[in-house]
C-alpha cells in the first residue's frame, strides 16, 4: 500500500491521525478509536513509506538524515491537507500524520 492509498482510506474514513510504526499495521485513528488497516509494517517498508512522503511533500529529508525529527505539512490537491512528524523509534523510521480537513469544521 503506497502513501496516497493510505491517505484516500484515512479521509474517506474520517480519520484524524495516521500511525506508521514499525511492526504494526498502519493504524487510523477515528472518532477516538484505533482502527489497523491489513498487513504488519517492517521497517524497510517505513522507510519506503517515508520516502513516499517526502517526495509527495517536495522536502528535502536534511532533519531525519542529520538524526533528528521532522515535522512540516503538505496538501495534495481534492485530498486535503495533512501534518507530519517524522521520527526515529526503537532504531527504525516512523511517522504520525494529522488528516487536516479543506474548509471550516
Amino acid at each position: 500500500m503506497n502513501i496516497q492509498e493510505i491517505l484516500q482510506q484515512a479521509v474517506a474514513q474520517d480519520a484524524s491521525d495516521i500511525f506508521v510504526v514499525a511492526g504494526l499495521p498502519v493504524t487510523l485513528k477515528c472518532h477516538g478509536h484505533q482502527s489497523r488497516m491489513e498487513g504488519r509494517m517492517l521497517p524497510e517498508d517505513i522507510e519506503a513509506l517515508v520516502n513516499e512522503i517526502y517526495a509527495v511533500s517536495g522536502r528535502a529529508k536534511t532533519n531525519i538524515e542529520q538524526g533528528s525529527d521532522d515535522d512540516f505539512s503538505f496538501s495534495i490537491r481534492d485530498l486535503g491537507r495533512f501534518r507530519v512528524n517524522v521520527f526515529r523509534q526503537r532504531g527504525s523510521l516512523a511517522a504520525v500524520i494529522r488528516v487536516i480537513k479543506f474548509g471550516l469544521p
